[in-house]
């Protein structure tokens, strides 16, 4: 990766660096990102799953589904 910017290199890769990990959850037999209590991500190979209003990001993650 080239980057060219006035900024030193150790002020960018920090910030990379320091970002958590990310959370997964399943609900409604789907792989969630989460942040928050709230969808962040679906990761899914059902094209249908994209669809459903539960899984947009953003939504709160309903645990029961």
């Amino acid at each position: 990766m080239i980057l060219h910017t006035p900024v030193p290199c150790g002020m960018i890769m920090e910030t990379l660096a320091a970002a958590p990990p990310p959370e997964y959850c399943r609900s409604g037999g789907q792989l969630c990102q989460v942040s928050g209590g709230r969808v962040e991500r679906l990761i899914s190979t059902d094209p249908n799953a994209f669809l459903e209003p539960g899984f947009q990001p953003g939504v709160p993650l309903a645990p029961d589904r």
